[in-house]
């Protein structure tokens, strides 16, 4: 595998308290300003102190979803847009996804990360749960940060921001598109995926501590209000729609009675309908090329910095 040099580069940080520049010293970064002290852990700059409560994740879910990632069909047909949408969408612009500089926010245990950094792409990651970013080290030799999205050590660094299925765990996800557009370079990418369609509230969002599914509208509005212009959206998981509104519906009706069902039951591995899903999937990637589909269970979104 070949890594650009893109990622062996290590950004200029900012203090996220203060916003001043922070000096390098042997195993740690400090403000000059504010006394804030940053330390270096495991190898990974780390610029957050406790991660803030409010944060919609549970940091022991990334042991139980690392090996669910590897074969998932919604994990593999997600990156695999991902990569379709910011590939197609730099050629367009004349520009070279693999000159590139990516971070993606909210990387978790690596799935997208690592399939970007196969690809080519200088990509880098940063997440507010260390247990995440442990998970994620497995897997890639990107350049990792421990960060507050909310609250990012960095200023105009970023060619291309990606927060994958992140937006939604925030309460304040105005906030985090601001922050976002402060730390990509003018012009710069954000791509984001997000769960959509308010029919499919339920338990399995409750779980994963979602504050909220996305109507489209409403996501182009949030994107258009933080500055950001809307260049391609597209709902995907279209064909499948059907089967998760009737699987979700089940599932409320049976609640009362069935408490013991696994709260990871949405995610286990069923290789027949995992196949089918994953071929359904790969061809509403090929679709997405030339249109945008009108219906499904999530929402795919390619903006500009404006």
């Amino acid at each position: 595998m070949e890594f650009n040099s893109l990622q062996k580069k290590m950004p200029q940080f900012y203090c996220p308290k203060c916003k001043n520049e922070l000096i390098r010293e042997k195993e740690s970064y400090t403000c000059t300003n504010c006394s804030g002290h940053y330390f270096i852990l495991e190898g990974i700059p780390s610029f957050v102190d406790n991660p803030n409560p409010e944060y919609g994740y549970k940091g022991e879910y990334f042991k139980e979803l690392y090996e669910i990632e590897k074969v998932h069909f919604w994990q593999i047909g997600r990156r695999e847009l991902i990569y379709d949408v910011l590939k197609k969408s730099c050629t367009r612009n004349g520009q070279n996804i693999f000159q590139a500089k990516m971070l993606e926010i909210g990387c978790g245990n690596g799935s997208v990360l690592h399939y970007l950094e196969e690809k080519g792409v200088a990509i880098e990651g940063g997440d507010i749960f260390f247990e995440g970013l442990k998970f994620c080290r497995k897997r890639s030799k990107a350049s990792l940060y421990h960060i507050d999205a909310l609250n990012m050590p960095f200023k105009e660094e970023y060619d291309i921001v990606g927060a994958f299925d992140l937006i939604e765990h925030i309460e304040d996800d105005l906030l985090l598109l601001q922050e976002i557009r402060r730390v990509l370079k003018p012009d710069g990418k954000l791509i984001i995926t997000v769960p959509a369609n308010k029919l499919l509230w339920g338990e399995f969002d409750i779980m994963s501590l979602h504050k909220r599914r996305y109507r489209r509208i409403e996501l182009i509005e949030k994107l258009e209000k933080s500055g950001f212009v809307v260049e391609k959206i597209s709902f995907f998981l279209f064909f499948v729609f059907p089967t998760v509104f009737l699987f979700r519906l089940m599932r409320s009706i049976l609640k009362g009675n069935n408490s013991h069902i696994s709260k990871f039951m949405e995610l286990k591995i069923i290789p027949f309908l995992n196949s089918l899903f994953l071929g359904l999937l790969k061809l509403e990637r090929v679709l997405i090329r030339y249109i945008n589909l009108p219906y499904g269970c999530s929402l795919i979104v390619l903006a500009r910095k404006a």
